[in-house]
């Protein structure tokens, strides 16, 4: 136990006989006794105490960082053995990367339809022979069947479907749309859905599209230089479906409206909202009265006289959006004049017509350019009377044939050539390795198996061939060199050498000055003064066995040692590319 002596007890040891003088008085000790002094007193002594455990505190500290400095060696090792792996990973994802083409093709099938690759590849052998005779690759082939797998998700797209003209008629509609017009997914698609619904049984996507191009050409698009084919497209594709039910019933209706409507830059959306406005009968009639109260002019027609707002409301009823494009139109032109100079006029036609009046606007400025072209000689005739029957013809001649689908590809594709080169250039190569995309099922199968089954497994048994037993004890003791990886990754990169060799043991070696600076093993590791020479010899050539002998061993015997060793050398290491200065020099005697 320890004892601690206080000033007080020195004091009270000054008092007593032979101790030390008399003290004078008792002002000293009352002092001593002061409740504050006991603690400044009881403080001191205690910091002499925590003062002294500072070098155990120290040496924790120097203990924590020690193994703080071999935790993070070993982690930095790691990382470093981890991107080697990973390098020699990239590596043969390289080299293989040319055998997976096929399979690569299809990935658009597996993500989009949520299969296998191998039930991918036989899809896209079947959607080959549509791609085939229609002239388009089967990587477009597979981009359209999926599209149609979001449209119609448990549509079963197996091979008795790809023979029929139903299907083949969504594929080269989505072609057209897609690549020859520039529409995008979504717009192919609702084009898709509303043309392949069209008409009776025998009715196919691509015969409506084929009315939609015979409608442009007989509204006065014949070479294809107004952009009506897409102007069509386009704007069924932008619609709603409620739209594409009720006014698609007749062939061609909702095609002829779209380029009627776009006289004044009017929309299907727009005819729609004025005749929804004007079968609320009993609000329309009131606005319609209201107008004529403001004008004094009434909605008739001036050549036939009937009821301009009847008309759309009868069209509406029997689904002819042309009919109702044709009233509009009727409507802007007898009444732009009076549109234009009242305001009050423009608000309540706004009303009737269930249209923003900055619209009705840009109509009648529309309406004022035409005709001062109409002045110069410049008309825009959209009578197109044998416009539905153009379109009846297209729908009743059936599917596109390969030959017929040619020439409405021809007629409506607005790539450049560049652009399109790409797609040509496509198509041959497929054509040129027609047979093997037909078997591209076995062909990735078995390519699949390959790649797997060859590429690097990466252990510790397999580890073993690119490290010797020293390294791995380096690495697992967290002593981690620069250059064990050095060596690793040389050893990985020497291409056509056996990998696996290891390193031939010797009896003898001298190191010389500037070489092998790492010593390691089970002591440990540390680090040679590269001035130094390193020899190892035989410890029975020198007596007995050096690990037992250390200190009886006198200068003659590890003179002779040395002398030995250099006589007996068989190995002297050198620096290059494949064993670096530095690596664990005694193991590879």
């Amino acid at each position: 136990m320890k004892h601690h002596t206080t000033y007080i007890d020195i004091q009270r040891l000054k008092q007593q006989p032979r101790h030390g003088r008399q003290a004078n008085n008792d002002d000293l000790q009352k002092k001593l006794e002061n409740p504050i002094s006991i603690d400044i007193i009881k403080s001191a002594a205690d910091l002499t105490t925590a003062l002294a455990g500072i070098p155990t505190v120290v040496g924790d500290v120097i203990t924590s960082f020690s193994k703080l400095n071999k935790g993070l060696a070993q982690s930095a090792g790691l990382s470093q053995l981890t991107t080697i792996v990973k390098n020699l990973g990239t590596e043969y994802k390289n080299v293989i990367a040319p055998a997976l083409d096929l399979e690569n093709r299809n990935k658009q099938l597996n993500t989009g339809f949520g299969i296998t690759s191998k039930n991918a590849a036989k899809l896209s052998a079947k959607l080959l022979e549509i791609s085939k005779n229609y002239g388009f690759t089967s990587t477009q082939a597979g981009k359209y069947a999926v599209n149609i797998k979001n449209m119609l998700p448990l549509l079963d797209q197996n091979a008795t479907l790809l023979g029929q003209d139903l299907y083949k008629g969504m594929q080269k509609t989505q072609y057209i749309l897609m690549e020859n017009l520039g529409l995008t997914a979504d717009q192919a698609n609702i084009y898709t859905q509303y043309a392949a619904a069209q008409g009776g049984m025998n009715q196919t996507a691509d015969s409506t599209m084929a009315a939609a191009k015979a409608v442009a050409e007989a509204m006065g698009d014949t070479n294809g230089d107004l952009g009506y084919f897409k102007m069509i497209t386009s704007e069924i594709a932008g619609t709603s479906e409620d739209i594409q039910l009720q006014y698609g019933k007749i062939p061609g209706n909702l095609e002829t409206a779209v380029i009627k409507s776009k006289k004044f830059g009017l929309s299907l959306d727009h005819l729609n909202a004025a005749s929804k406005n004007m079968l609320n009968i009993e609000s329309s009639i009131g606005e319609e009265l209201e107008y004529q109260l403001l004008t004094g002019r009434r909605l008739v027609d001036d050549v036939s006289g009937k009821s301009l707002t009847n008309t759309f409301r009868e069209a509406a009823l029997r689904g002819d959006m042309t009919a109702q494009a044709d009233a509009m139109n009727k409507i802007i032109e007898q009444e732009g004049e009076t549109l234009e100079n009242n305001l009050f006029a423009r608000e309540q036609m706004s009303k009737l017509l269930g249209m923003d009046e900055k619209q009705l606007a840009s109509a009648i400025q529309k309406k004022k350019i035409l005709d001062k072209a109409a002045a110069k000689g410049i008309t825009i005739d959209l009578d197109g009377s044998d416009a539905l029957e153009q379109a009846a013809k297209a729908v009743e001649a059936g599917a596109l044939s390969p030959e017929d689908f040619e020439k409405l590809k021809d007629a409506s594709d607005t790539r450049t050539t560049e652009d399109y080169l790409d797609q040509i250039l496509q198509v041959n190569e497929e054509q040129l390795f027609y047979n093997k995309l037909l078997n591209q099922e076995a062909i990735i199968a078995a390519t699949r198996k390959g790649a797997v089954g060859a590429a690097p497994k990466f252990s510790a048994d397999t580890m073993q061939k690119y490290l010797t037993d020293s390294m791995l004890e380096t690495i697992g003791t967290g002593v981690i060199g620069t250059n064990i990886f050095n060596l690793a990754k040389n050893v990985a990169d020497t291409k056509g050498k056996n990998l696996t060799t290891r390193v031939e043991s010797k009896q003898d070696v001298v190191i010389p000055p500037g070489n092998g600076r790492i010593i390691s093993g089970p002591f440990g590791a540390f680090d040679i003064d590269d001035r130094d020479m390193i020899m190892a010899g035989d410890p029975n050539k020198i007596g007995g066995d050096s690990r037992t002998n250390n200190t009886s061993t006198n200068m003659q015997q590890f003179a002779a040692a040395i002398v030995a060793a250099i006589n007996n050398q068989t190995a002297q290491l050198k620096q290059d590319n494949l064993f670096a200065g530095g690596i664990n020099a005694p193991y590879y005697g």
